[in-house]
């Protein structure tokens, strides 16, 4: 999958205040382990949702979200076949072909992940300076 410049930035930033682990994992267990994908469901994804103030929806609905968001961006429903790993194209326009000729979806789809991307980052970006704070101090004590 391919990922922007500033997304590897914000996923190395991430990586150095991770807990170090035998794998190199971005996104390990509390123990430093690989994340069992019922504990992530019930320790982080479902809260994150609730404190977001959004209604629960289950973790593959993010893959759609992708989906419909690179549509919205204007790439070629090829590219997208590629990045979700469809067998064929076929698969793609099963799924998602509605939304390639919906324009209202496309402005509505962005004005949607605009107030959620906006409503999360504060207490994300505080959380993650939290998150430093504690790990300087317990590496200083």
């Amino acid at each position: 999958m391919d990922i922007t410049p500033s997304l590897m930035i914000e996923l190395k930033k991430w990586k150095l205040v991770c807990i170090p682990n035998e794998h190199n994992l971005v996104f390990p267990s509390p123990e430093g382990n690989i994340s069992c994908h019922d504990n992530v469901i019930k320790r982080y994804f479902a809260p994150v949702l609730e404190k977001a103030g959004l209604r629960h929806v289950c973790f593959h609905s993010l893959r759609h979200t992708n989906a419909s968001i690179r549509i919205m961006g204007g790439q070629s429903p090829k590219l997208i076949q590629e990045q979700l790993g469809h067998a064929s194209i076929q698969v793609t326009m099963d799924i998602y072909g509605h939304l390639f000729e919906d324009t209202g979806f496309k402005s509505q789809q962005a004005e949607l992940i605009d107030v959620v991307l906006n409503s999360v980052r504060k207490p994300l970006e505080n959380e993650t300076e939290n998150n430093k704070e504690a790990t300087a101090c317990a590496v200083t004590s």
